[in-house]
């Protein structure tokens, strides 16, 4: 099976996570391609490049067109470019070349990770058979160590239990993510290393199941639809959303299966750099930067309309209408989040034609792909429900 391990990078730590790649698959010949979001240049040490089949950079989403001129003209395609920003923008970019490339699997990985590895198979090796066995699955995700989501520990030392208990009660009802107790304390949101997780990458609402970012293996043999996540506001992205949307996309026939590996979310940082010291993080950091909690929460409620718009076709304005009552009760510094929400809220009917209107230009690409390829196995055409 031919694969391509696909990385996010963000910060400038890719030394780091190469070489926890490159030692928890030393079986593997990986071929790996970085999206440089950092801000600096990348210099791969040739201590490290040995270690891979090879590594491709991708400085701009444009580099897509150096390594695959041929699609240069696909019309389709330069729509979506055109329409995303940020981590939706790279996975789709990133899917287009291991397609183009004839890979039959992506595993998207991102530079807050770090693979849970003691000897034995390689890390990617459970995927990676769990999916080549599973001919008719679309999805392999390991399962998650460490900080569940972004939301600090402690938090009710920082905020307001009445804040949080808002801000939860509207989260539980518009968001895949949020759980009773997540923001409020009162339940787990931290796993430590050692112990065996029970958070897979598979999460339910509204009876559909959804993916979260993590070690995600993708299916490249089986229909693939695009990653996606709501427009700017104001000039603003909050690009969140694009895993739940991938996932709507996908459709409720869709198979999801999870393997046995597991990785440790670090999404505070405070382990780069360690290596094998993650087995010291019992307990979770007492970390918390009000600026990214907020732009946390903000990016929740932005997708929230579009997603209740997808989930219940019947009642969605009933339960955005909840939404809007629970968060009009926040204090008035807090303000801005209700009046986010009724924003995208007003806008829902455009987002809702954008995201279907983006599956079919994504379906389109993906066809011309197979097509320049001589592939006669074409993906069937299909729609999400209104």
């Amino acid at each position: 099976m031919k694969f391509l391990v696909a990385v996010l990078l963000w910060r400038p730590s890719y030394p780091f996570i190469l070489e926890q790649l490159a030692r928890a698959n030393p079986s593997l010949e990986l071929d790996v391609v970085l999206t440089n979001d950092t801000g600096q240049s990348l210099q791969i040490p040739e201590s490290i490049l040995c270690k891979f089949n090879q590594i491709k950079i991708f400085n701009s989403p444009n580099d897509l067109f150096v390594h695959c001129p041929e699609y240069l003209d696909i019309q389709s395609f330069h729509e979506i470019i055109n329409q995303f920003k940020g981590t939706c923008l790279w996975e789709n970019i990133l899917l287009i070349y291991a397609l183009a490339n004839n890979y039959d699997s992506i595993i998207f990985w991102e530079d807050d990770q770090i693979p849970i590895w003691e000897g034995g198979n390689d890390f990617f090796s459970s995927q990676l058979l769990m999916l080549h066995a599973e001919k008719d699955a679309h999805l392999c995700i390991s399962k998650r160590l460490g900080y569940l989501h972004k939301v600090p520990p402690y938090l009710k030392k920082y905020m307001s239990n009445n804040i949080l208990h808002i801000l939860e009660e509207a989260l539980c009802i518009c968001n895949e993510i949020v759980f009773p107790g997540l923001l409020t304390g009162e339940a787990e949101c931290f796993i430590p290393y050692g112990t065996i997780s029970q958070y897979g990458g598979i999460e339910s609402f509204a009876g559909r199941k959804f993916i979260y970012a993590g070690s995600t293996a993708i299916n490249l043999k089986n229909e693939v639809p695009c990653f996606f996540d709501v427009p700017d506001l104001n000039g603003y992205n909050f690009s969140r959303g694009n895993d739940v949307f991938l996932s709507l996309a996908y459709g409720q026939d869709a198979k999801f299966i999870e393997a046995e590996s597991s990785y440790f979310h670090d999404p505070l940082l405070f382990s780069q750099g360690k290596g094998d010291l993650i087995s010291s993080f019992k307990e979770p950091i007492d970390f918390f930067d009000k600026n990214n909690f907020l732009y946390l929460i903000n990016g929740w409620l932005s997708y929230g309309p579009l997603l209740l718009r997808l989930s219940y076709p019947n009642d969605w304005q009933i339960y955005i209408n909840d939404v809007k009552s629970i968060l009009k009760t926040l204090p008035f510094n807090f303000s801005p989040m209700y009046r986010n929400f009724c924003t995208f809220s007003d806008r829902v009917h455009n987002d809702f034609y954008l995201f279907q209107h983006i599956q079919c230009s994504w379906k389109n690409t993906c066809d011309q792909i197979r097509l320049n390829k001589g592939d006669a196995t074409i993906f069937e055409e299909f729609q999400v429900k209104s």
